[in-house]
């Protein structure tokens, strides 16, 4: 068994590339002189091979070539000898694609005030092959395309929405700016009260994103209610001012500090969202 690893200049793996083992000379006990695989595409193992049941009695050795139209390679061939004993390391060739061409681009989400966030864990899917591309922190990806074609790129993410929702680009040299906005939002709404369902007062409730970059507030209303519409992603929600309706205070600091929801506990705050957060 002979095995591998293709990657292209960004170092993610390239599948769909030919590679040939041909024997140097013979051996006793077999014919068979070339032994073929194929890279893996979309696979969640981009770009490895697997050439298996190569004969080799004793010893032989093989030139390991890659080869794909429109594609070169570094280095060209391999040559590597197989004999028993050896180890998975010893068995592993890997080769560089140096030809082709990748598209950059950046996945964002905007608020209501007009920020521009960046939407990590969004997939970039090319020619509906899966490659394992995945936007960064930063929202920033980088997908590796092969030789100049005309190829489709399109955002992926589990009930979420994309604008475009996907594009047709024709990639002759490493193309920039092919970006992708995440327009999925979702209304949260529910209550501030204690477990009676008893109005207390008006609470200023902040919804700020885990990666510390949209954040908006909402009023309760008269019986406690609120509703806010967010662009879907995980929120944080506290509690940042409190007005009583009680006017000796009631339990303002309590209600501050203490904002978890107990059954033991008569001045709560409770979160009903309808329709939920990503």
């Amino acid at each position: 068994m002979k095995s591998g690893l293709i990657t292209s200049p960004i170092g993610t793996g390239v599948g769909g590339i030919k590679v040939t083992a041909t024997r140097i000379g013979t051996v006793e006990g077999s014919t068979a002189t070339t032994y073929t695989a194929y890279t893996n595409r979309g696979s969640g193992h981009e770009g490895e091979y697997t050439i298996r049941d190569i004969y080799y009695n004793t010893f032989s050795s093989f030139t390991v070539v890659p080869s794909a139209e429109g594609h070169f390679f570094d280095p060209t061939s391999e040559e590597v000898e197989l004999e028993p004993g050896q180890s998975e390391i010893q068995r592993h060739v890997n080769f560089s694609d140096t030809a082709g061409f990748t598209a950059f681009g950046r996945v964002t989400q905007t608020d209501s005030n007009g920020v521009i966030c960046p939407m990590p864990g969004v997939e970039l899917i090319l020619n509906e092959d899966t490659a394992g591309i995945f936007a960064n922190e930063n929202g920033d990806y980088a997908l590796y395309a092969g030789i100049a074609n005309t190829y489709t790129i399109t955002p992926k993410l589990s009930n979420h929405a994309f604008n475009p929702a996907s594009l047709e680009v024709v990639i002759s040299n490493d193309t920039t700016g092919v970006d992708f906005e995440d327009t999925t939002w979702y209304s949260v709404d529910g209550y501030f009260q204690p477990s009676c369902n008893t109005y207390v007062g008006e609470a200023t409730l902040r919804f700020a994103d885990t990666l510390g970059c949209f954040a908006d507030t909402v009023i309760t209303g008269e019986n406690g209610y609120y509703s806010i519409d967010l662009p879907a992603r995980t929120y944080n929600i506290e509690i940042v001012d409190f007005v009583s309706a009680d006017e000796n205070g009631g339990a303002v600091g309590e209600m501050i500090a203490s904002p978890g929801p107990g059954p033991d506990d008569d001045t709560c705050f409770e979160c009903l969202s309808s329709r939920g957060l990503y």
